[in-house]
């Protein structure tokens, strides 16, 4: 099931689930709240998508803490704010195919109807995950690639910081949450 959100109160519970996980919608901050207990990047997504490995891994790491259901909603906002954004309630057996096809232009969230975990993709092809410590590490123990994905996100933008000037004084602080 996707079912886009049409209804006040059905967005309204998104945003409160929403809020239980991040502070922020910045994918180049710390946009967890205080108790989310682990972090990690990842790099590259396919765009505004996860990978299908990605996707595969997360979708695993939910099914530990048995919910069925999850939310997605677009975080960046061209015009109005969150409460007039898109979301919407997705089975969290969706396949990927369904996944991809969904319209999603902008950055995005794909996070917990209970508060527990939350994804932030970004339009510069990375994804910021945090929850519970064992949804975390379960991640990890299926999606070998993450050690690999911060070494290529910190080269990308050190190239970037070289070749075009591109300010990084946001990269240090912002890269702690994720070596530990």
């Amino acid at each position: 099931m996707l079912k886009r959100l049409n209804d006040k109160d059905s967005i309204n519970n998104a945003i409160m689930e929403f809020k239980k996980i991040f502070k922020n919608n910045n994918p180049f901050s710390n946009v967890y709240n205080p108790k989310v207990s682990s972090k990690l990047l990842l790099f590259r997504t396919d765009g505004y998508f996860l990978t299908e490995s990605q996707f595969s891994a997360l979708k695993e790491a939910i099914r530990t803490l048995e919910e069925s259901e999850m939310y997605i909603s677009i975080t960046e906002h061209e015009v109005g704010d969150f409460n007039n954004s898109d979301h919407w309630i997705v089975n969290t057996d969706v396949s990927y195919k369904e996944y991809i096809q969904m319209p999603i232009y902008l950055e995005n969230a794909i996070y917990s109807k209970d508060g527990k975990w939350g994804v932030i993709i970004s339009h510069e092809e990375h994804a910021l995950i945090g929850g519970e410590s064992r949804f975390i590490e379960k991640l990890k123990s299926i999606y070998f690639n993450y050690l690999k994905d911060i070494k290529e996100f910190k080269l990308y933008w050190e190239n970037c910081a070289k070749e075009y000037s591109t300010d990084i004084g946001w990269f240090k602080s912002f890269l702690e949450d994720f070596e530990k």
